[in-house]
């Protein structure tokens, strides 16, 4: 209900990525969002003037600035947004910020005059490569097995296509979902006229883009016969049935490379696989961190961590406990003891100062 009390305006924080939530724009550029609230609804129309000020952000470099807008709230109303453009800026970096502030407010007092607001930096790191790569996996025959295929995104796709190849004696009825790590508004089609042989044809398709980072496009859940025989059986990539294509929502073909996995049926003294990510204490992937896993008896295998922080060491001995480490010019971790009776592919790093 309004009352008499004379209201406190208050502006909240904000957050947005650099080129928005699944732009499809040419200039890539997106919007912060901030919402101004008054504590209490006022008889009196209120007018709240506004101003953006830099902070690590930049005025015309990361976002365009707002210069004593007038916001007005009608008499009974209690929230109003300002929306302010940000500027897509070119280069891995890190995230940055900058204030929407109350210059001044008639009909109410200044509770809360400012609002932070946090532009999340979605440009790829420094010498990224776009990949689509089938995840390896362990199973039992007799049962069925999920192939996850991800791609590791530098945040301008749209579209993908290709062929998936498969041994149709031990792989059996696929069945092609999307993935969870697309973009809003994405189809999917398949082509499934060459199952039988071993190849299936996926298209991947929206008009908005992928989120930087590694991305789940799509799942193939196949049925592993109760005789199948045990050992390692490859999921690689073709170009048959589906031809191999990624593209930006303007067209423009993109550079990708593919990367095949294994379906490990059946246990064996190797064959398993141990992964994760190395990431910054904000998430973001280490590059080129140097990852050990050391066996029990003293032997070490190492590995680098690729442009989005991925490590993958294939071939590992089952049942035995590993110590996995990590290195770094920057960050310090903590080692891990794992047991590794399976593929484990969350074995993550997150870095400390």
């Amino acid at each position: 209900p309004i009352t008499g009390t004379t209201p406190g305006v208050i502006v909240g924080d904000a957050t947005a990525r650099e080129r928005g939530a699944n732009s499809n724009r040419p200039d890539g550029e997106g919007s912060i969002d901030f919402t101004i609230t008054l504590s209490a609804p006022s008889a009196q129309p209120v007018t709240v003037r506004v101003s953006t000020n830099s902070g690590t952000a930049t005025e015309g470099v990361d976002f365009i600035a707002v210069e004593n807008l007038d916001v007005v709230f009608p008499a009974g109303t209690v929230s109003r947004t300002v929306t302010v453009p940000t500027i897509d800026d070119p280069g891995d970096e890190p995230d940055e910020s900058f204030t929407l502030d109350v210059d001044n407010a008639t009909n109410a007092t200044i509770a809360d005059g400012q609002g932070l607001g946090t532009i999340i930096d979605d440009d790829a790191p420094a010498g990224a490569t776009r990949n689509i790569r089938a995840v390896s996996v362990a199973t039992q025959a007799g049962q069925n097995v999920v192939v996850q295929l991800v791609m590791d995104s530098l945040g301008n796709e749209s579209s993908a296509s290709f062929s998936v190849n498969f041994n149709p004696a031990l792989l059996t009825n696929p069945v092609v979902s999307l993935g969870s790590g697309v973009p809003a508004g994405t189809n999917i089609g398949t082509n499934l006229t060459q199952a039988a042989q071993g190849r299936i044809g996926i298209l991947v398709d929206s008009t908005n883009t992928y989120t930087t980072g590694t991305q789940q496009i799509a799942t193939i859940r196949f049925t592993v016969p109760a005789n199948a025989q045990i050992g390692l059986t490859p999921v690689t990539f073709g170009g048959v049935p589906t031809a191999q294509s990624v593209s930006s929502p303007q067209g423009a073909l993109l550079t990708t490379t593919y990367q095949g996995g294994n379906v490990q049926i059946g246990s064996t003294a190797a064959g398993v696989g141990v992964s994760g990510r190395v990431v910054t204490p904000d998430g973001r992937g280490v590059r080129n961190a140097t990852v050990t896993l050391r066996a029990t008896d003293g032997v070490t295998r190492t590995a680098a961590t690729s442009s989005f922080g991925v490590y993958v060491f294939e071939n590992v001995e089952s049942g035995q406990s590993y110590i996995v480490g990590v290195s770094s010019k920057r960050y310090r971790f903590a080692a891990r003891i794992v047991q590794v009776t399976d593929s484990l592919s969350d074995v993550d790093f997150i870095g400390m100062e």
